[in-house]
């Protein structure tokens, strides 16, 4: 077993040297900072009183948002009408704040998007602007462009109008809170907001069903949250679960965008288009040769189907691991002067207007509809417009990475306080040089070697498994025990050990059957 390491820097330092290592910065550029300091802290008369802005503060808007947010760029608005409902998505106005070309906005647009880390976050926009004014605080001013939606029984558009607008968010509820109120269990200040609370409820179960209907996926992927004590070190990770609220205001945002790209699409409008093209064949094999080691088929590869095998595991061990062979399956959507529709969510027009905050193809998105408004001039080159869609898609896959990166890096923190330890786990993927098995309780992926199970141990790519020296067939799935063996925490590195395997292992994908009981393995 490796000697334990030095003592490791403080993980914040680590976070420091993965921030240094990748394009993000932590400052913002004086001039923008400038710019910044000059922003009024509340709505100006003049701004309240533009006629091109409708008031909306009669209407008891609320913020639904994580626990921790600071910024809140959405707010939410439902009634019941006799035809269906009506849905209003408030948004804040940051281009408002950011003209386009000034100091501000060229900051943005070079960072492309916020990167949300364990411990701190690298904003697109100065805090004072993303935290504040630009923020919908309850009982403040704020100005908005608002999707406003009449929407049948079944959630389907029948009237859209997309405006600027005057709100006044009447409450910032959590997501947990309105769970509690789905739940039976309303905390007492939430009790004025049940009515319009199951108004939303009702109309977001109408949205996933006609979503279902034609073919979107339905992922209900539990995220790995990294935890850090009060020093700033990791202490552990927990899996976080999707709650029916955080899928109530994701089906909002979903069919305001939808709203919005309809809208620009048929006035030709030059704005970004989320798209997200058909997995290619090559993933299409590799996603059906896993689930087929597994002993799962499907008779052709297509959202439906996908989301059909997802439901029949849902609550199952399978469901995790499924949904994240799934994911990868998958081709990664891209923002596009081109509308070529989004294959994940079976929609044929969807762009991003929902959080300009934090993300720039939705800044662009509102400028674009305000220069629409005011009969302005519009970009309309579109070569430019495609480099802009470039540049968000690749900032936004380092943001990942980096997200990424910082998770692997803290959960090596962790296993490292359990060298030594066994550990029950699950086999979640392979590579040449081995397979990772995520351990149980931890949440921590670590790679077991091929060598640690045998000289002749190979894997069989048609198959999709290990062959072990003895015949047998190690795949997706499989339980087994290992021990914590090596860990390299700044690398985000765990090496595992074998202590077992499952003394039943299938001697091919059709025979796959999962043992709890386990053989020792010599290490």
């Amino acid at each position: 077993m490796q000697k334990p390491e030095p003592p490791s820097p403080r993980f914040e330092a680590t976070v420091s040297e993965l921030i240094d290592e990748s394009e993000f910065s932590l400052g913002t550029s004086k001039a923008a900072l400038v710019q910044t300091l000059k922003i009024p802290t509340q709505v100006l008369p003049e701004e309240r009183a533009d006629n091109a802005r409708r008031d909306l503060r009669a209407l008891s808007f609320v913020t639904i948002d994580g626990e921790d947010a600071k910024d809140f760029d959405d707010a939410v608005y439902v009634e019941r009408r006799k035809e269906g409902f009506r849905l209003w998505v408030a948004i804040s106005d940051v281009a408002h704040y950011v003209p386009e070309g000034s100091a501000l906005d060229l900051h943005a647009r070079t960072r492309a998007t916020s990167v949300y880390l364990i411990n701190r976050v690298l904003p697109m926009l100065p805090e004072r602007l993303s935290n504040q004014m630009c923020s919908l605080l309850p009982g403040q001013e704020r100005l908005c462009l608002v999707a406003d939606m009449v929407l049948d029984a079944q959630g389907r558009f029948l009237e859209t109008e997309i405006y600027p607008a005057l709100i006044q968010s009447a409450a910032r509820l959590t997501y947990e809170a309105v769970q509690s109120c789905f739940e039976g269990r309303p905390p007492k200040a939430l009790r004025p907001f049940l009515p319009m609370l199951e108004n939303a409820r009702l109309l977001a179960s109408r949205l996933h069903a006609l979503r279902a209907k034609r073919g979107a996926l339905e992922l209900q992927l539990s995220e790995r949250r990294l935890e850090v004590d009060a020093q700033g070190n990791p202490s552990q990770i927990r899996l976080s679960r999707q709650l029916e609220s955080h899928r109530l205001i994701e089906a909002f945002m979903l069919r305001a965008n939808e709203a919005v790209a309809r809208y620009a699409e048929r006035r030709g409008l030059p704005v970004l288009f989320r798209c997200h093209g058909a997995p290619d064949d090559k993933k299409l094999r590799f996603f059906s040769k896993a689930v087929g080691a597994m002993g799962f088929s499907m008779d052709k590869p297509n959202p439906r189907a996908f989301s059909q095998l997802l439901g029949s595991v849902r609550g199952k061990p399978e469901e995790r691991l499924l949904e994240h062979l799934l994911l990868r399956s998958m081709s990664q959507a891209l923002y596009v002067a081109k509308n070529e529709g989004h294959y994940g969510l079976g929609s044929s027009a969807y762009l991003h207007f929902t959080a300009p905050i934090r993300r720039y193809p939705d800044l662009w998105t509102h400028r674009i509809l305000k220069a629409h408004w005011a009969q302005k001039r519009l970009p309309a080159e579109e070569r430019a417009l495609s480099e802009l869609g470039r540049h968000c898609s690749e900032r936004e896959h380092m943001a990942m990475r980096l997200e990424r990166d910082v998770v692997s890096c803290g959960g090596a923190y962790v296993a490292q306080k359990h060298l030594g330890k066994s550990f029950e786990g699950t086999l979640v993927g392979f590579a040449k040089r081995g397979c990772f098995i995520e351990l149980d309780g931890l949440w921590v992926e670590g790679l077991l070697r091929l060598k640690e199970l045998g000289r002749a141990a190979y894997f069989d790519e048609a198959n999709y498994c290990f062959v072990l020296p003895n015949g047998r067939n190690l795949q997706l799935g499989m339980r087994c025990v290992v021990r914590i063996h090596e860990v390299y925490a700044r690398l985000g590195y765990v090496r595992l050990k074998c202590v077992s395997l499952p003394q039943e292992v299938s001697k091919g994908p059709k025979e796959g059957r999962k043992s709890k009981k386990f053989s020792k393995v010599a290490s």
